[in-house]
């Protein structure tokens, strides 16, 4: 669903990202990890084209350069890290956002497009919220409600930077359990910069391990996260366990 082969990015003279290679199928999750800086959410905005970047990536088999923003948006969704809420929106009209790279010049929504809105806040359980504002929300709707946006734009491909930073472990749970099950649903290609090493590993089905802008690991779970690799790219002391079929990290003190 979307490859990118040599990807680099500059800010400045500053590379960011040097000659990256990743790709993700259609219903596959990969985890993009790394220590602060390593590059992971330059990664995610260079794939959805909000950053300026050389080599190539190549999205439902077009060249990334080569589509219009408003094409762009109709295959990749993102999930950001601090998705900018206005003041007072409610959740209806913010999930109804989604929708504008299918709005006509007039920037009027038809009914197909409220239609799409109230069945994908059905699927998430939101349509009991979608008229209070989002303010008055918990952590864990609010961040349904940013992925219910992201996924009225029917994409193929959903980047998710942090998806669940600042969440109790109850909605962390919730919501990348709802991102597992979607992207098994409806063939979703999933590429998503996680923190926490033991949910990279319980959850994606690939990982990709990124340390000053390059990739230095990629494989399974297992071949990425062992104590050999931690301890050289993060400077931790780590044990690494195998539990329940999944690889767990535990700081050591």
């Amino acid at each position: 669903m979307i490859r990118a082969s040599q990807l680099s990015v500059f800010y400045g003279s500053r590379p960011a990202l040097r000659e990256v290679e990743v790709a993700v199928e259609a219903g596959e999750w990969v985890a993009v990890i790394g220590p602060n800086g390593a590059g992971k959410s330059s990664l995610l905005r260079a794939l959805a084209g909000l950053v300026e970047f050389t080599g190539e990536v190549i999205l439902n088999g077009d060249a990334l350069r080569e589509l219009s923003r408003r094409e762009i948006a109709r295959r990749v969704a993102v999930v950001p890290q601090n998705p900018i809420i206005p003041e007072g929106m409610l959740v209806f009209e913010y999930v109804l956002l989604g929708r504008t790279p299918y709005i006509g010049t007039f920037g009027v929504e038809g009914s197909r497009d409220l239609r799409r809105v109230r069945a994908v806040l059905s699927d998430l359980e939101l349509d009991s919220l979608a008229r209070r504002p989002i303010q008055e929300l918990s952590g864990g709707e609010r961040q349904r409600v940013v992925l219910a946006r992201a996924l009225v734009q029917d994409p193929s491909v959903l980047l998710a930077d942090e998806p669940v930073a600042a969440l109790d472990i109850g909605h962390v749970q919730g919501v990348l359990e709802l991102i597992d099950r979607l992207r098994r649903q409806r063939q979703l290609a999933v590429l998503s910069a996680l923190h926490d090493l033991t949910l990279a590993g319980r959850y994606a089905d690939r990982l990709v391990l990124l340390d000053g802008g390059r990739v230095v690991a990629a494989g399974t779970p297992s071949q990425v996260l062992t104590t050999d690799i931690i301890t050289a790219h993060y400077h931790a002391r780590v044990g690494v366990h195998q539990h329940d079929g999944g690889v767990v990290v535990v700081p050591l003190r």
